[in-house]
């Protein structure tokens, strides 16, 4: 709730995570902890956006799936996961299959985008894989025992029953692979950066910046007047720029629930810095610095799954040729036209004739973890009201006890503050019952 991204703290003694992209030196003495690529690389050159979204991305694909038999994408019916679905469909080879697997809960319907997933792979001509999650609600307790314990708590953890159906699932006859668009949103911006306009400004003036304003004030619906305060107070920022490279502290989260103490906030270890920011130039923009900072905490959201380590999901979006190429992009290119992810669109769009690309709607989980507390509930109030936090006093039992009641009735306020509550008590008696 607290923590910042690429976080290099594991819950065990001594033992620590290297940081997406950085080397490490270990000397008798000390050890040291380098960042070895530069975010900024493809954006200084630009070169990258000669370049179309549709090859970058095939041109990453086509080695990556070439030793593999099955290739299976999780398919929700946007954009991202669809994306991926048009460029395999031209790269498979007639002795490899291309699945698309779409999960779904039939009585939520905004939890539901079977019929977008349907539309893609009838397009592609691709078999679909359909999975109603009504039986894989989160709190729903796996029927296997998990082949390796958890490295790390996660909000994986609370769904494990939603991970076990969907690897049950994926055909696995062969070699194969599983892939997932998550990352897009994280690298192209979705939403757009609000300092996108500040960006504009530092780098073609005032020409056409009324435009820009009026664009992105119209994709958030805010008054202009306050979308152009917040730019403006970025660009004062920027020329006062001081700190080399320096990254702000995280400010307190003000929705904290009031049921977390403040023992326990000043227990929490500080706040720890990615080391790239110890190399980003003294003044870089403020819409190219949300966007790396989105590359990283994408990066940091990616866990191995627990129920088939040998074959986990691969994430193509995060490849390092796909992100210099959105990298390589000014922040105000991202979007055009009302829609975010413009370059993306656009490029799958055009290449494939398709309109699903251009849907703006985008389903909701919410209802999932609504519906899974109501039916877990006396679990869940064992794992969380018995469990450590409250028994070592650093949580309100009664004030939890009420957040967990309102989130199943579907006040979802806190509902991330909880999760990441929940994951880690059931990571600790995931851990506690291996040792008993």
């Amino acid at each position: 709730m607290h923590g910042t991204s690429s976080s290099i703290q594991t819950p065990f003694k001594n033992i620590y995570e290297l940081p997406p992209a950085c080397s490490l030196q270990l000397t008798k003495t000390k050890r040291t902890t380098t960042a070895f690529w530069d975010p900024l690389n493809s954006y200084k050159t630009s070169k990258n956006q000669k370049k179309d979204a549709v090859d970058v991305l095939q041109s990453t694909l086509k080695p990556w799936i070439a030793p593999y038999k099955d290739i299976c994408v999780s398919l929700s019916g946007g954009l991202d996961s669809s994306a991926l679905v048009y460029c395999l469909k031209d790269l498979v080879r007639k002795d490899q299959s291309l699945k698309a697997l779409n999960y779904f809960h039939s009585q939520i319907q905004s939890s539901n985008e079977l019929v977008h997933a349907r539309k893609v792979c009838k397009e592609t001509n691709i078999e679909l894989i359909e999975i109603d999650a009504s039986h894989s609600l989160p709190f729903d307790p796996p029927h296997r025992n998990l082949p390796l314990m958890p490295n790390k708590p996660f909000p994986g953890l609370v769904s494990l029953r939603w991970l076990e159906t969907i690897f049950d699932n994926i055909p696995q006859t062969s070699s194969y692979t599983f892939l997932s668009g998550h990352g897009s949103d994280h690298i192209f911006m979705r939403p757009p950066s609000k300092k996108s306009v500040t960006d504009y400004f530092l780098e073609k003036g005032f020409k056409g910046l009324e435009k820009e304003l009026k664009n992105i004030t119209q994709f958030y619906r805010d008054p202009m007047f306050a979308i152009a305060k917040e730019n403006l107070l970025s660009l004062i920022s920027y020329f006062f720029a001081s700190d080399k490279g320096k990254k702000p502290l995280n400010k307190t989260n003000d929705e904290t629930p009031n049921w977390i103490k403040q023992e326990l906030l000043h227990k929490a270890s500080p706040n720890y810095v990615h080391p790239i920011y110890e190399d980003l130039p003294r003044k870089i923009i403020p819409g190219k610095y949300d966007q790396i900072d989105n590359l990283y905490e994408g990066i940091n959201s990616i866990h191995v799954e627990l129920m088939d380590q040998i074959s986990p999901t691969h994430y193509p979006f995060l490849y390092e040729p796909v992100v210099e190429f959105a990298l390589s992009f000014p922040t105000y290119e991202l979007f055009d036209n009302g829609y975010d992810r413009y370059p993306l669109r656009k490029a799958v769009g055009d290449r494939f004739n398709t309109e699903t690309v251009w849907r703006r709607d985008k389903s909701q989980t919410t209802g999932l973890f609504q519906l899974g507390i109501k039916q877990n509930l006396e679990y869940i109030l064992e794992i969380c009201l018995e469990g450590y936090f409250v028994k070592q006093g650093l949580v309100n039992k009664e004030g939890l006890h009420r957040t967990i009641t309102l989130i199943g009735n579907g006040d979802t306020k806190h509902l991330w503050p909880f999760m990441y509550l929940a994951s880690v008590e059931i990571f600790l008696k995931l851990w506690n019952e291996k040792n008993l």
